[in-house]
């Protein structure tokens, strides 16, 4: 059919040796600012990602910040501020440092969410665990409200977490 769409997978194309993601945050005056790093690893000999990780395992270097300085400065030229980027990219394959970007997500990335749905009915839990379940904050919905009027966010990861990882899992099954 003519009307149909194609869309083109092309991670696989790319020779990559690593695949990380940034969040970096545009502050109203344009200025960039790395709210946190993580890592997205695949099953082996597959492109099907299996866990997520903060904080990432990449060395900032004077190529990584470059690379990052041109692809979120460049949207913040474009007119892009008081907002947070997800930049997903892969170190590629090589002797020289080199970079791709893979995607660029409008907001903070998905391991910037954190949902609490509590706990089922059906599941064990130890008394000592639920004594220290306290409502939980979406995380960055402060950051996020603050950007959107113009003020810079009150926490940033990298900075004010050390110590603090997370763990997103992908499970694939045929049943």
């Amino acid at each position: 059919c003519a009307d149909d769409v194609v869309l083109a997978h092309s991670e696989p194309c790319l020779k990559a040796r690593s695949e990380h993601q940034a969040e970096v945050v545009v502050l109203a005056d344009g200025q960039l600012v790395m709210h946190d790093t993580g890592d997205i690893e695949k099953a082996d000999g597959t492109n099907w990602i299996t866990i997520f990780k903060t904080p990432g395992t990449c060395m900032f270097t004077p190529g990584l910040k470059a690379f990052l300085d041109r692809v979120a400065g460049g949207l913040a030229k474009l007119g892009y501020k008081s907002g947070a980027m997800d930049v997903e990219f892969v170190r590629l394959d090589g002797e020289e440092e080199a970079y791709q970007v893979v995607e660029i997500n409008s907001r903070y990335s998905y391991m910037g969410n954190y949902i609490h749905y509590g706990l089922d009915e059906g599941a064990r839990s130890s008394g000592r665990y639920l004594e220290r379940q306290k409502p939980l904050e979406v995380r960055n919905l402060l950051n996020r409200t603050r950007l959107c009027l113009g003020a810079e966010p009150q926490t940033l990861a990298c900075h004010d977490k050390i110590g603090t990882s997370k763990l997103a899992v992908m499970i694939y099954t045929d049943h």
